[in-house]
């Protein structure tokens, strides 16, 4: 019981252990071969390249469901719109 409210304080601030994002088996497979999810959970703005260049998409957009990301060809994911502009990557139209 001694360390019981030090872990709870722990639970509620997500630090330590309980600041640790899992990715399920299944996830890591299909980041590796599909680039469907990112390897960090929070990072989920893709980062794509197209014929018109660097573009960026985010949950909502048109094409954020169908877009792929391959990270062999350069392409790769961002936790931030402004990450993603600092990288020289624009915004999608749609």
């Amino acid at each position: 019981m001694d360390y019981d409210l030090v872990e709870k304080a722990a639970l509620i601030t997500a630090r330590g252990l309980h600041g640790v994002r899992m990715v399920t088996p299944a996830q890591h497979r299909m980041v590796r071969e599909k680039g469907l999810f990112p390897a960090d959970p929070r990072c989920s703005i893709k980062g794509n390249i197209s014929p018109n260049g660097k573009v960026f998409h985010v949950r909502g957009q048109h094409f954020y469901r169908r877009t792929r990301i391959n990270e062999a060809q350069g392409e790769r994911w961002f936790c931030s719109v402004s990450d993603a502009q600092k990288n020289g990557w624009r915004a999608a139209r749609r």
